[in-house]
């Protein structure tokens, strides 16, 4: 796909991504658990019978030791059987805006969060997607829509993902940027990706 050469290119060209913290930190992950180190949620689709795709973990350990090529090979790969799985959708869409911000290359963005907008389609009660959608419409200034999309996540977060304190915070970055734009909430409708007007 166009996707993995665009990556690759940009890692070779720019250096390594600075994907958050949090991915090389969270210790081992156990099979079905994000890029973060959270596991997957009910209702998920796998490749596997049986059980959730091996290959998830491998994508996410190489991300984690930043072999972002393999990673990005291996949700490819996932994608290519099941084109809604919506952790790869999640996780790759993830190192692709990361590569895209890091880089300054707003089409690895756009197409870093049209997986991620993906994602969340293909399953709703997924928190993860909300949380680098959040992260990623902050740092391209869209705070409002940034706002509803920390909501999201922490409406959906389980008590113990690791996430849940740094996207506290994230999200009252958001709001204070927002200004009189803030969104109603706590949990508001998902907005667009569209820039937002100052």
């Amino acid at each position: 796909r166009w996707r993995t050469a665009a990556v690759v290119i940009a890692v070779m060209v720019f250096g390594a991504v600075a994907v958050w913290s949090l991915a090389g930190s969270s210790g081992k992950r156990q099979a079905g658990q994000t890029i973060t180190g959270n596991a997957q949620v009910k209702g998920e689709t796998t490749t596997t019978v049986g059980g959730v795709d091996p290959r998830l973990t491998e994508a996410a350990n190489d991300a984690a030791k930043g072999d972002y090529l393999d990673a990005v090979k291996t949700y490819d790969a996932i994608l290519k059987d099941d084109p809604n799985q919506p952790v790869a959708l999640a996780d790759e869409g993830w190192l692709e805006a990361q590569v895209g911000l890091d880089s300054k290359e707003q089409s690895l963005v756009t197409s870093g969060l049209s997986s991620i907008v993906k994602a969340e389609s293909a399953d709703p009660s997924y928190a993860e997607p909300h949380f680098f959608r959040g992260y990623v419409l902050l740092k391209q200034n869209q705070a409002p829509d940034a706002v509803t999309e920390f909501r999201n996540f922490l409406g959906l977060a389980d008590t113990s993902d690791p996430n849940i304190d740094q996207a506290r915070t994230l999200l009252q970055q958001a709001i204070k940027a927002a200004g009189p734009n803030v969104p109603p909430g706590p949990n508001a409708a998902t907005t667009t990706t569209s820039p937002t007007a100052p």
